[in-house]
């Protein structure tokens, strides 16, 4: 639901800030529930995220190709953030990398410098480079 809500306001279908922000608070919620450790970092990166693609949509900058994710490993309690402008092959390429499953837990269409600002803000909880 945040993904088709942030998509639909970014193209101009939805025009209520709020209902979106609401709904990344409400996935908050569920990932906090059902015990994901990385919480708090992924509702952050959501807003972010979010506020980020507000700014540049003002801006006019078109962002349509390229993707800013998160994945999420329960095995390994840890999250890997990524940019790509193909979605699908980096998928199957990260997955071939790890031996845990993966989990997507966040998938938007952004700046590519977006991936770069979350990881400066987050550079305390970095492991290995990822």
């Amino acid at each position: 639901m945040v993904g088709e809500n942030y998509q639909n306001y970014l193209s101009g279908t939805q025009s209520n800030i709020q209902e979106v922000t609401d709904n990344i608070s409400e996935f908050f919620d569920a990932l906090r529930f059902i015990g994901v450790r990385s919480s708090h970092f992924i509702n952050a990166m959501l807003l972010t995220g979010f506020f980020n693609e507000l700014m540049n949509k003002n801006k006019g900058n078109n962002v349509k190709n390229y993707f800013v994710y998160a994945l999420y490993c329960k095995e390994t309690g840890m999250t890997k953030i990524g940019k790509t402008t193909r979605f699908k092959q980096r998928m199957k390429e990260i997955q071939d990398m790890f031996s845990g499953k993966l989990q997507l837990i966040l998938k938007v269409c952004a700046a590519p410098n977006l991936e770069t600002k979350l990881h400066q803000k987050y550079s305390g909880f970095r492991n290995q480079g990822e």
